[in-house]
């Protein structure tokens, strides 16, 4: 099996706001500042800091032709509106699924998008993820076994070790994840 990086995949789910914003400026075909900081429900604060990173990526930009009153401020770029399409879907198979409150926290989806590629150890996900702490992937792995992403699975041999699997809603998020970190890969 080849070595997949979640590294370009992590960038996106880094910020809470990130991919929530990218499919409000995909729908809506780009909004202003206000719209963005009421439909997430965030800080001013918040907004802007993801506003500077999905600048610096590449996926938004301030609209060039803004001034009149009905003119959205922020929208997508050309990999932003592939983005949007792909966030938008995965947002939606989240609020199906119950799974809201997971995509909030930082690792969930990267951890799922690495275990649905193979990795079923700690370990494993570990190497695949860089970045992650111990103490990081093992609140993820107890949040996504509780929401019931993952099914953590206990070997008979001893000594006894765990390891990790999709549920059907950890299956169900699979494409949407596999097409962002396609996309990812691209910024």
């Amino acid at each position: 099996m080849h070595q997949v990086h979640f590294t370009p995949l992590v960038g996106l789910f880094h910020r809470r706001y990130l991919l929530p914003a990218v499919a409000i400026l995909h729908a809506d075909r780009g909004a202003k500042f206000v719209t963005l900081v009421n439909r997430l429900g965030a800080s001013r604060e918040a907004v802007s800091a993801t506003l500077k990173v999905m600048i610096d990526m590449g996926i938004a930009m301030r609209n060039p032709g803004y001034g009149h009153p009905m003119r959205p401020e922020y929208r997508l770029t050309a990999i932003g509106e592939e983005l949007g399409e792909e966030s938008v879907a995965l947002l939606e198979t989240v609020r199906d699924t119950g799974l809201s409150p997971v995509l909030a926290k930082k690792w969930a989806m990267p951890v799922t998008a690495a275990i649905g590629h193979g990795a079923t150890r700690f370990s494993h996900l570990e190497d695949r993820l860089g970045d992650i702490t111990p103490r990081a992937l093992t609140g993820a792995l107890r949040e996504l076994d509780r929401c019931e992403v993952v099914v953590r699975e206990i070997s008979t041999g001893w000594p006894p070790r765990p390891s990790y699997v999709l549920s059907v809603s950890g299956t169900a998020l699979m494409p949407s994840l596999d097409r962002l970190g396609t996309l990812a890969a691209r910024l």
